[in-house]
């Protein structure tokens, strides 16, 4: 498996307008997923988001902080693993990521009783893709079953 670079996970986390994040359910232990906006993804992978406090997702990451990011694009799928913080007191990063889209789901605007403010800290990350996104992919397949094997899905991986 190749090497995945830190800049490389920036690049795609950076890309997306919209990741889903898993977490906990706290109420049967399953595996929820919800789509999430990062409002900012730094140089080194962490990712700040909204989310409104009476929320089941901040309950469930509040009792249990480990989750998980998926990213996909064209060809690729990016998976990062990492845990969650709470940054709700952090007045200066809400007042430099506050936006409209934002503004549109907290009545109270920034003194919203409900707005949490979550900073996302990646530990590990795995990459799926080709280089040539969709059409490598779609042609490797093809090839394999002209060859009558299955597809090696491990190829275009990459982790770290």
């Amino acid at each position: 498996m190749a090497e995945l670079t830190q800049e490389t996970v920036v690049e795609i986390m950076r890309s997306e307008r919209f990741v889903m994040m898993t977490s906990v359910s706290q109420e049967d232990g399953r595996l929820h997923s919800h789509p999430m906006k990062p409002q900012r993804v730094t140089d080194h992978a962490e990712a700040w988001f909204f989310i409104g406090l009476e929320s089941y997702q901040a309950e469930d990451i509040g009792k249990n902080p480990e989750v998980n990011l998926s990213f996909a694009e064209a060809g690729s799928w990016l998976s990062v693993s990492g845990r969650v913080r709470f940054e709700n007191a952090n007045r200066a990063m809400i007042d430099e990521l506050w936006n409209d889209s934002v503004a549109a789901w907290f009545e109270g605007g920034k003194e919203d009783p409900n707005l949490g403010l979550m900073r996302f800290v990646g530990d590990s990350a795995r990459l799926w893709g080709r280089p040539g996104g969709k059409v490598a992919s779609l042609t490797q397949i093809a090839k394999s079953k002209l060859e009558d094997r299955v597809p090696d899905a491990e190829a275009g991986a990459a982790g770290r």
